[in-house]
């Protein structure tokens, strides 16, 4: 083998190895590992978000525990027990000196047996429970008839908020005695009554938008 032949075979030889590790065949390979780390990290954040807000939720809810209805001098009158958990942030915002607006509504329904029920009455009861920072008090105003009561801690002002005695609904009068009727009755933090940059925040995140179901009841 002459010396020439050596060198023409270490050309060929140095020139296959280059072209096994060409950057522009390794390129593919590196673009999908990027992408593939950033698809991991994406789900990993997405996860963690979803698992925070799950378990978030699981302590934070409005629930009806009981309703009762009786007639006092021919008017139904409501009384009942709602339980309001609240999240998170809506407590860190309390104490940040954002008030919070909760609503009741309340609907007398007819019953119709082969059609829609029919709405007779609806009612809206609005509270606003407010911390004022100064006093360490938590204020309970029912924005309806403007009365105001302070609490010393925030569970005192929820249990508050969340009792419902002798409200007036619907004159028996105004019933058809032939028809049966029903009452509907709903809890609700009103979104719509934050200030506006936390109002978008409320429209996406779940946290915020706690509600009890509609909770239907016969009227004797």
């Amino acid at each position: 083998m002459g010396f020439t032949t050596l060198v023409c075979e270490n050309k060929n030889l140095i020139k296959q190895v280059r072209s096994s590790f060409d950057a522009s065949s390794l390129l593919p390979n590196l673009l999908f590992d990027m992408r593939f780390r950033n698809c991991l990290i994406m789900f990993l954040i997405i996860n963690q978000f979803v698992f925070l807000t799950i378990a978030n939720a699981e302590h934070s809810q409005f629930v009806i525990r009981t309703i009762k209805m009786t007639i006092d001098r021919g008017v139904y009158l409501l009384d009942g027990d709602i339980d309001y958990k609240l999240s998170r942030p809506m407590t860190e915002a309390l104490l940040n000196g954002i008030p919070l607006v909760f609503n009741l509504e309340i609907e007398v329904l007819e019953l119709n047996d082969w059609w829609l029920n029919s709405s007779i009455a609806s009612l809206k009861q609005v509270y606003q429970l407010e911390f004022h920072a100064l006093s360490r008090q938590y204020i309970v105003e029912n924005l309806n008839t403007g009365v105001q009561e302070a609490f010393p801690d925030l569970g005192s002002a929820l249990r508050h908020l969340g009792m419902v005695v002798k409200l007036p609904i619907i004159d028996s009068a105004l019933l058809d005695a032939s028809e049966k009727h029903a009452l509907k009755i709903r809890a609700s933090l009103d979104v719509d009554a934050l200030p506006l940059p936390l109002r978008v925040r409320a429209y996406i995140f779940s946290e915020w938008q706690l509600d009890t179901d509609w909770l239907t009841q016969k009227l004797q």
